[in-house]
């Protein structure tokens, strides 16, 4: 009787590790159709005349503030805080932290608190303001999803700015320096860079000082 062909082999199943590159790729492919088909930033879509424009428009806001605030002068100014009485810096700060929280300028805030308040109480409520401000933004940024990575933000910066990451101290101390809405990028590429509160806070504090100590002073010499 001829011996009978010994039964088939099954096949060895596949290592599990093999499709770990499919899924890999398929992801990959999943996250380049959602950023092909994100929505571009509204500021990309402008035109670069557009652009420029917006920051002409807010440096005459700020310059035609300011003469506003000389012609006055500092007497018509303590006039306003005496008639608000205490009420002066619980209504001056919160003003101050909403409107940094937005594209408009603050900067004639802090000048008016030097001039009604004086140079040291002017920096103190300055510093409480921006700082309440940026956490605010901060804090509205954050809850939004974002269209652009924390590189595409950092880009926006000057070229000396862009070797710092966009979530690291150096970035968020320094690009709040920057004018033109240096504060507002810094905010968005931290909340882009997924930036711990606990940075923020610390960074934040630091970045809002120059500003707060130099435009009080301004303010305090409109006599």
């Amino acid at each position: 009787m001829p011996p009978s062909d010994p039964p088939a082999t099954p096949p060895e199943p596949a290592p599990a590790q093999q499709a770990v590159p499919l899924r890999e790729d398929a992801e990959a492919a999943s996250r380049q159709r959602e950023q092909l088909s994100a929505p571009a930033h509204p500021a990309a879509r402008r035109p670069r005349w557009m652009r420029n424009g917006q920051k002409v428009f807010v440096l005459l806001v700020v310059v035609a503030a300011f003469v506003v605030a000389m012609r006055y002068g500092k007497t018509d100014l303590q006039r306003i805080r005496v008639s608000l009485g205490l009420w002066a810096p619980v209504i001056s700060v919160p003003l101050q932290a909403v409107v940094a929280a937005t594209p408009f300028p603050s900067d004639l805030i802090c000048i008016a608190n030097g001039a009604v308040y004086g140079y040291t109480a002017g920096i103190v409520y300055s510093w409480i303001g921006w700082y309440l401000g940026a956490i605010l933004e901060f804090a509205v940024v954050g809850s939004v999803r974002q269209t652009e990575s924390a590189e595409q933000i950092a880009s926006k910066m000057p070229r000396w700015l862009r070797q710092f990451p966009a979530g690291s101290p150096w970035f968020l101390i320094l690009g709040r320096q920057i004018p033109w809405g240096g504060a507002h990028v810094t905010i968005v590429g931290a909340a882009a860079a997924g930036v711990s509160w606990h940075r923020f806070l610390w960074c934040t504090a630091i970045a809002v000082l120059p500003g707060a100590f130099l435009l009080p002073a301004i303010g305090a010499k409109l006599w």
